[in-house]
């Protein structure tokens, strides 16, 4: 990541997130700090068969709180589709800032394409919570998901098949600290920092659930309808 683009985009009014991340109302996924959220390795658990359901890693660039009023551009949107540039370029981030302060989180957001994985994307949370987004930089078919308890905290396991690619990711981005956000078509559907490297594709997050949340986020990772 350019290492001049944190204070340019916080100059420009976003808050950077380059040590933690805050997921809103899904709470953070397990802290080795509060409130930031945090992945670990897990073993295997038996889950919730995902019916492979494609997910990409994205690192987060920048947050917005949820627009309480309404704005002109629905999200998700791409940087290129916003015509607002490069958020590494200096002369973009005033006009990336402006884009994501004017935004809205549509109760129907519409699918991000496969194909736009290369693209810097402006997307949403469940709770409204707006990201800036880098490209992806891993994509992924999760495996299994379910919530449970681990000891006497709750927990989401999630297991992906991309066990080599999501360990030198997750070696990386424990060494920088930077968060990175779960994206299915266009959403953001958890967002947090790694405290280790990921070494067998299983993966658990924790750190603020309810039991419903948990498993809400275990239903929704898995491709499943939430209750």
């Amino acid at each position: 990541m350019n290492k001049r683009l944190p204070a340019l985009l916080a100059a420009a009014g976003l808050t950077v997130l380059l040590t933690a991340c805050s997921s809103g109302g899904s709470t953070p996924d397990k802290a080795a700090t509060s409130p930031s959220n945090a992945a670990t390795s897990r073993g295997n658990s038996p889950g919730v068969v995902a019916a492979n359901r494609h997910l990409q890693f994205r690192v987060v660039i920048g947050s917005l709180a949820p627009n309480t009023g309404t704005g002109s551009t629905e999200l998700p949107i791409t940087m290129a589709a916003a015509g607002v540039g490069d958020p590494m370029d200096p002369h973009a981030t005033a006009a990336i800032s402006a884009k994501l302060a004017d935004s809205t989180c549509p109760s129907t957001p519409k699918p991000i394409k496969v194909a736009q994985a290369g693209r810097v994307l402006l997307a949403c949370d469940a709770q409204g919570k707006r990201y800036l987004l880098g490209p992806t930089v891993l994509s992924t078919d999760v495996k299994s998901a379910q919530s449970g308890q681990n000891p006497g905290v709750t927990v989401v396991d999630m297991q992906v098949d991309a066990p080599g690619k999501l360990g030198k990711l997750s070696k990386e981005l424990t060494t920088t600290r930077n968060p990175v956000a779960i994206v299915t078509r266009g959403t953001v559907l958890s967002a947090f920092t790694f405290t280790s490297p990921i070494r067998t594709g299983n993966v658990e997050i924790s750190g603020g659930f309810t039991k419903t949340s948990a498993m809400n986020l275990a239903r929704q990772l898995s491709g499943l309808p939430t209750k």
